[in-house]
């Protein structure tokens, strides 16, 4: 008997997240009243549509859930798709099966009318499928369970981030209503200064007031250092993987830049406070007036960057919980 065999390889693809099986499917064809050769060209039809099939149809199968799983977020959404790629490829193979049998029965019924010697023989006509099972390889597999951990860990830190943000806010508050003040008691110590009716009392104030406000620009740069801590951590889980929308992406790395430049912000505050407390010593050891009016309005000048650089972290914490 002549007899024409070939096999197509239906898994030699390169995929990075799913584990193929072997698999093949071979297909015979074989009659003693014919020999090899003719055969084989019976064969070879079926053999090219197989062979298109694997690459027109199988193939993209397998890049589009080897992608899928790749980006997969939880583990049971990766078990989901593995479920779903082996339904999809077993029906498909299958169906191959079918319809190389088909082909190969149609080539040879095609063959005996050319013949009609060959009509009194059977033909031996094979097409046979090996599979397996695909599975979510170990990395991804572990991948995904870490994408599930972090994510939960990033909630979590993200909580305390809002928690934080609304003890910044207050401190924030607290800031400007002390910085209100000792513009203010700035204020009353130029008018007095001007009027060469500068008592004891207004660069008291003023010196308070300085003390004061230093205390509350220790208590934002104490709150904003932790809340920049725990916003750096979400960045990195952001960078490790974990789930998170553009949008809540954005307002994480708004309000840490707005925190950064604060830094500068927060040293700008203490020049005023410096200035401030000079203008009251000059005041008080009785410098000349240009001298007091010039670190008055140096003082000034700071406490507007200052409310400049406060505002837009305010901002930023208004949009972020």
């Amino acid at each position: 008997m002549a007899d024409a065999t070939m096999k197509i390889d239906l898994t030699g693809f390169q995929t990075k997240h799913l584990e193929l099986p072997n698999g093949n499917i071979e297909i015979s064809l074989g009659h003693k009243a014919i020999n090899a050769n003719d055969a084989a060209r019976l064969v070879a039809p079926v053999y090219k549509y197989l062979n298109d099939m694997k690459k027109n149809h199988i193939a993209p199968v397998i890049s589009r859930f080897d992608a899928n799983v790749g980006a997969a977020e939880t583990a049971e959404e990766a078990a989901k798709l593995e479920k779903q790629v082996n339904a999809l490829l077993t029906s498909a193979i299958d169906g191959l099966k079918k319809e190389a049998t088909k082909r190969l029965t149609a080539a040879w019924e095609t063959k005996k009318k050319e013949n009609k010697a060959l009509l009194k023989f059977k033909v031996k006509i094979g097409a046979k499928v090996t599979w397996g099972v695909v599975k979510i390889g170990r990395s991804i597999a572990k991948l995904v369970a870490t994408k599930g951990t972090k994510a939960d860990e990033y909630v979590k830190i993200f909580k305390a981030c809002v928690a934080i943000a609304k003890e910044l806010k207050k401190a924030l508050k607290s800031e400007t209503s002390a910085r209100a003040d000792l513009v203010a008691a700035l204020s009353g110590m130029e008018a007095a200064t001007t009027n060469n009716i500068v008592g004891s009392s207004h660069v008291k104030t003023v010196k308070t007031a300085v003390a004061l406000y230093v205390q509350k620009l220790t208590g934002v740069r104490q709150k904003a250092n932790k809340l920049a801590d725990n916003l750096t951590k979400l960045l990195d889980l952001q960078d490790g993987g974990a789930t998170v929308s553009t949008k809540q992406a954005k307002k994480v790395q708004d309000l840490l830049d707005r925190i950064i430049e604060y830094n500068l912000i927060e040293a700008t505050g203490r020049d005023f406070a410096k200035s401030a407390l000079e203008a009251a010593k000059s005041v008080d050891s009785r410098v000349d007036l240009p001298t007091i009016i010039s670190w008055l309005k140096k003082a000034r000048d700071f406490a507007k960057t200052v409310k400049s650089g406060v505002d837009a972290v305010r901002s930023a914490l208004d949009t972020f919980g």
